[in-house]
């Protein structure tokens, strides 16, 4: 069942207002699914999970890569990227060296994809990774695409003629065959032509745009998403900003979360909201002191920072992910929950499965973590600030 049938089913079954839960072994979990003005429902989730403690996910580490004492593949400067593939090998985007490290599922080394450079089948800039249509590993760079076989030999290469550039970056292929980018655009009005590619109107209203790239000769700007940041007519960024949040969904949805609330939106590409979901918010907020040093480091600078430039909190959602089995990951960081170390599952329909402790903090704004139904891949950083990849299974009894 699609999230929004499923949705529709419990707002007929006359659970809207109230709280509700679908499984017979989960007695205290609980959600309730309100219609907001606009008609959408919005699944509000209590936040105790439809887990019991006989069916919760658990992670348990089954490899990890990284070193600091020898040289070889295992040596990451810092890591951009990572992508697994349906034979379990772990490809590492070294940003640094500008490198794809292939190691195969047993963790031993494979081969090397890319260089550091600017000729065929060489890398400037490149920090994400992703699996094209055809199988084919495509490499998202500051100016270029970059299409390699799984083996490391150059497919194709296109140029990258979107403005500005987005960490970690967030795009991805949908089912048509376009590739999602994101572009800073702080153009008021009018045309313009880049090469091949026509762009429609900007209209500097907000920070960034999502890019629909067509690779026959065509690149267009999708619907704008109510929650970006807006611009003043000048091109300046109004503070204080919101932080974006988004991952590319497997089925070519959208999925976002504001910085200001615990509340996640899965959109079409054409702007439609398709599903909305909640958690209570527990926000954490940001030091006094960590603002002042940040405001002195710039006080010298032609753009110092002042207090209207932050928010009171700390972003209450770092990162969205999903799997291959339609489940969404949120990586929250709330009072007293150290960034990294849970991890909020939901189902298709947007109701709380769970949340999963990890064994120690994973990185979550960059590199992102990767899940698959099977396994978490994310990046941990020892006491030495050496970079490690790690491995968890996820354990589902």
């Amino acid at each position: 069942m699609t999230p929004f049938r499923a949705l529709l089913a419990m707002a007929a079954a006359g659970v809207c207002g109230g709280a509700c839960t679908d499984r017979a072994d989960a007695p205290h979990a609980s959600y309730a699914v309100d219609t907001l003005p606009s008609g959408l429902l919005h699944v509000r989730n209590t936040g105790t999970g439809q887990w019991t403690s006989g069916t919760a996910w658990t992670l348990e580490e089954d490899l990890r890569l990284g070193t600091a004492d020898v040289e070889g593949p295992e040596l990451f400067g810092q890591v951009a990227y990572i992508l697994s593939d349906a034979e379990g090998r772990i490809f590492v985007l070294d940003y640094q060296a500008q490198e794809i490290r292939v190691f195969l599922a047993s963790g031993e080394f494979s081969h090397r994809i890319g260089s550091k450079g600017e000729g065929p089948g060489e890398l400037t800039g490149a920090a994400g990774l992703d699996w094209g249509p055809d199988g084919s590993l495509w490499v998202w760079g500051s100016q270029r695409y970059t299409a390699f076989a799984p083996d490391g030999s150059l497919r194709a290469t296109h140029p990258r003629l979107v403005r500005g550039v987005i960490y970690p970056w967030i795009g991805g292929f949908v089912p048509d065959g376009r590739y999602i980018d994101w572009g800073l655009d702080r153009e008021v009005a009018g045309r313009r032509s880049l090469g091949q590619f026509e762009v429609q109107t900007y209209t500097g209203r907000t920070m960034f745009y999502p890019i629909a790239v067509g690779f026959s000769g065509t690149l267009d700007t999708l619907a704008l998403l109510d929650f970006q940041t807006a611009v003043t007519p000048d091109g300046d960024i109004m503070t204080p900003p919101k932080s974006l949040m988004v991952a590319q969904a497997e089925d070519g949805h959208l999925w976002f979360a504001e910085s200001d609330s615990y509340r996640i939106a899965q959109t079409t590409l054409a702007g439609d909201t398709l599903l909305l979901f909640s958690l209570p918010d527990s926000p954490a907020p940001v030091p006094e002191a960590e603002i002042d040093s940040l405001i002195r480091l710039t006080r010298d600078t032609p753009r110092p920072m002042d207090r209207s430039m932050f928010l009171p909190h700390r972003r209450l959602v770092t990162r969205v992910l999903t799997d291959d089995a339609g489940h969404i990951f949120v990586w929250p960081e709330e009072a007293g929950v150290a960034e990294g170390s849970v991890v909020d599952v939901f189902d298709d329909s947007g109701v709380h499965l769970g949340r999963i402790d990890v064994p120690e903090p994973v990185l979550t704004r960059a590199p992102p973590p990767y899940v698959t139904s099977t396994h978490l891949y994310a990046v941990v950083v020892d006491e030495l600030a050496v970079p490690h990849v790690v491995r968890y299974r996820i354990r589902k009894p």
